[in-house]
């Protein structure tokens, strides 16, 4: 499991279970977690493959 929105995942659990959080929060907040965990590396990736295109054009002329 990726270490990124651990502590969001633990006290998002804590929150539900002491009645804090509502569970359309909870819901929420779990898929806040998600997507901030799992969309970064592609648009990391994405990014990079850009910037090492613009670097060889550099190159080039």
């Amino acid at each position: 499991m990726i270490s990124r929105g651990e502590i969001g995942l633990v006290i998002a659990s804590i929150g539900v279970t002491y009645d804090i959080l509502p569970s359309e929060v909870y819901t929420a907040l779990i898929l806040m977690i998600f997507v901030t965990s799992i969309v970064p590396p592609f648009l990391l990736k994405r990014s990079y493959s850009k910037s090492e295109k613009v670097i060889e054009l550099e190159d080039r002329i």
